[in-house]
């Protein structure tokens, strides 16, 4: 029977932006939300629709986004390179391992930073607020 799995322990990993993509994990990552896939329907009810119900047919499919806080540090090499990234608008490979309660799983996807905000809190941590726009098909392997 299938058994739900908690964090932590899931990592967002960094890649090329081509192959080989060599991820590393990125530091100081909090909740991770997303991939928010969809699919686009199309209505194709017709006049013989049995059941007074419209019908509809999936369309092409969004990898969707996904978002997640940094605790950011400007001398962490990945963080300053999220920024670059956004900056100059790079396409990058992403990972996103699941915890340890399921080994060797992982979602996989190509994807733009589409947001990238700070927050500087009187009490509290630098935050980096970071937004990923997936382009193409996330792969669960």
């Amino acid at each position: 029977m299938a058994q739900p799995r908690s964090g932590p322990g899931n990592l967002l990993k960094l890649g090329a932006a081509s192959s080989p993509y060599a991820p590393q994990t990125v530091a100081l990552v909090g909740d991770i939300d997303g991939p928010n896939r969809s699919a686009n329907t199309h209505d194709v009810t017709s006049q013989d629709t049995i059941g007074g119900y419209r019908q509809i047919k999936p369309a092409l499919k969004e990898g969707g986004t996904v978002s997640f806080p940094l605790w950011f540090d400007a001398n962490d090499t990945q963080h300053v390179s999220l920024n670059t990234i956004y900056e100059n608008g790079e396409q990058r490979y992403f990972e996103i391992l699941f915890a340890e309660s399921s080994p060797g799983k992982l979602l996989k996807f190509m994807a733009y930073i589409t947001d990238f905000g700070f927050g500087f809190p009187i009490d509290g941590i630098i935050e980096g607020s970071i937004t990923l726009t997936i382009n193409g098909k996330v792969d669960l392997v």
